[in-house]
This record gives C-alpha cells, structure tokens and sequence, in this order.
C-alpha cells in the first residue's frame, strides 16, 4: 500500500533529479495494485524501445512488527525504489547511461531508500503500465544501500 511518505519521497527525489536531467520528461502516477507511486523518466514525452527510459516505484519495505499497545507499528521504515530499464543489444548492460542512471540512484540513496534495479528484454521499453510484471526477481539485475555506519553521531 502506497504511502504518504513513498509519495513525499518520490516528489522530493523528483525535484532533484530534474535538475540533473533538466532535458527529461517525468511523469508520476500509481501502480493499479498497491497504489505505489510510479514515475516514467524518459529523454522525450514519449518513451518508446531503444530511448533512454527508467520506471521507478517506490514501496514501504513490510512491517514486521507491531508498537507496544500491539497496534501497527508507525511507518518510520525504509523504502524500497525500484528503477527498471531496458537491455541493450549486449546482456545486463542499459540503454540509459550510467552518468543518468548515478544521478536517478543517487538522489534516492540520499533519502535513505533501498535501490533495487531491473532490466527488461531489448526492444521492450519499460511502462509504468506493466510495472509489476517487470519488476520481479527474475529481472533483478543489482541492489544499491547507503551504508550509513561512518557517519559521525551529533552532540
């Protein structure tokens, strides 16, 4: 189930990330299911195969656990954002660069989310459309996590 911090995260991220690709398209919306919210980055308005496109969705990691009254725990968890891409003609490499792909992962990683990356077949252009039936662990191609542990506590 979407949330307001997974919409908060994705507007914030988005404003950042337009002004690394000020040239992008970006249009948000929400996946059918769990009301996440998705955002299609592509080069023009209208993605289409071989363009550089990223899909990304971003979810509440589950909650596991249940606050000290044994209601549902407050939803000060991490996220999860997920970018699919497209293969290129070679296995596993992206048509979307990685100079577009750091900025696009970067911003999210500032906000503490958990970056996961899929790919789709070649000549199969990522859609916020079939965004479940792309991202799947099938397609995962690798993980990004801030490590956190070398930053200095404040007084």
């Amino acid at each position: 189930m979407g949330s307001s911090k997974s919409i908060a995260l994705m507007r914030t991220a988005k404003e950042a990330i337009k002004r690394r690709l000020s040239t992008y398209s970006f249009v948000e919306s929400v996946d059918a299911t769990n009301t996440n919210p998705v955002m299609v980055i592509s080069a023009d308005a209208t993605p289409a195969a071989g363009e550089q496109v990223a899909v990304v969705r971003i979810s509440p990691v589950a909650l596991l656990f249940t606050n000290g009254i044994g209601g549902t725990q407050e939803n000060m968890t991490p996220h999860y954002v997920d970018i699919c891409l497209e293969t290129s003609t070679i296995a596993a490499v992206a048509l979307l660069t990685q100079v577009n792909q750091s900025n696009i992962i970067a911003e999210f990683l500032k906000l503490g989310a958990i970056v996961r990356i899929y790919m789709t077949a070649n000549n199969t252009v990522p859609t916020a459309a079939d965004v479940l039936t792309q991202m799947v662990p099938a397609n995962l191609i690798s993980t990004f996590q801030l490590d956190q542990s070398h930053f200095l506590m404040g007084a």
